[in-house]
This record gives structure tokens, sequence and C-alpha cells, in this order.
């Protein structure tokens, strides 16, 4: 099983190199936060990015204020734009209080974590009662799925975007489930 410690070098690493994204996952990238983007418009309060990576997640709250955002890697968090507050932190122990946040963004992160449960419970400590949660995550029903689930099946080895050492695509069904019982999932 990774640990933190080995998934924070990994992201350290990639996040070093600061290499271009390939051109079907820029696209993907940039429709997926145009329509975070679209869903949280006008937001007037405190707004959390979870895994707020280097860059695009940034692009979806450019107007809103104010954002507190956080990667486990420091890495991502050194070279990501100034507009909002940047820390590193990891997912498993969130550092606010209970109630905090009436909208969280967890954007391509939950996939990457091993003890998702934890994570799901610490999203909703930090989440007011009445608070939302935006989750996206890559499907294995989709062309991206499709792609590796076909190489795995060719290579006979896990296929994983950049060589990640946890990438664990899921449905929206089994998101459904592992979000429940601490969240409505629509």
């Amino acid at each position: 099983m990774k640990t933190s410690r080995d998934i924070r070098f990994f992201y350290d690493t990639l996040y070093k190199r600061l290499e271009e994204d390939n051109p079907a996952y820029a696209i993907y990238d940039r429709l997926r936060a145009n329509y975070i983007g679209q869903l949280v418009r006008g937001c007037l309060a405190p707004v959390l990015i979870v895994g707020c990576g280097s860059r695009r997640d940034f692009s979806i709250v450019s107007e809103l204020h104010p954002v507190y955002a956080f990667d486990l890697s420091f890495e991502a968090v050194n070279h990501a734009p100034p507009v909002a507050y940047r820390f590193t932190a990891d997912a498993l122990n969130i550092p606010f209080s209970a109630s905090h946040f009436k909208l969280v963004i967890c954007s391509e992160v939950l996939e990457h974590i091993p003890d998702i449960h934890s994570a799901v419970s610490e999203l909703r400590r930090v989440l007011c009662p009445d608070g939302v949660l935006i989750v996206s995550s890559p499907n294995w029903i989709s062309w991206f799925g499709l792609a590796r689930w076909t190489a795995k099946k060719f290579t006979g080895k896990d296929i994983t975007s950049n060589r990640q050492p946890y990438d664990d695509w899921k449905t929206f069904n089994r998101y459904k489930n592992e979000l429940n019982p601490e969240f409505e999932v629509v």
C-alpha cells in the first residue's frame, strides 16, 4: 500500500518538472474546470480546494473570495498562482475547524487517496451541514477508461496517468457508494 509520503514524493517530483499536459488531457482538464466554474459562479462563501495542484483549479475560483487551497505536494503549492490562500496539507487531516466551509471542491483527487473513507469523513467534517461538495474524477466508463483497460489487458500491467503511485478510477455508482452515508450524491 502506498503511503502519503510516497504519494507526496511522486507529486513533488511531478510538479518540479512542470511538464506540459498531453493534448487530450489538456482538453479534458479545461472542460472539467469550465464545468465546475459554472457550478460555483457567484458563490460568496469561503471556498476550499482540496488537492489544488498547481494550475487549472485556480481558474475555477478566480472570481470567488476568499479561497483556501491546499495540496499534499509542496511543489504544487509553490508553483500555484497567488489567487488563494495556499498551503500544504493532507486531505486526511484538513487544518480547519468543523463546519468551516459552505463549498468544497475536490476535483481529480479522491482517486489518488488510498484511504478514501477517511478522506470523505474529513471532507464532511469541514463542510457546513448545508454545504456543497463538488467531486470530479476520471470514470472507468469513458474513452480514457476503455484505453486504460485495453492497455492493461495487452500488457498485463496496471496503467496509470503519468505512472502515478495510486490511481483508483471509479464509476459513478462506486463513488456514490463511497460518498454515502456522508453525502447525498446528485
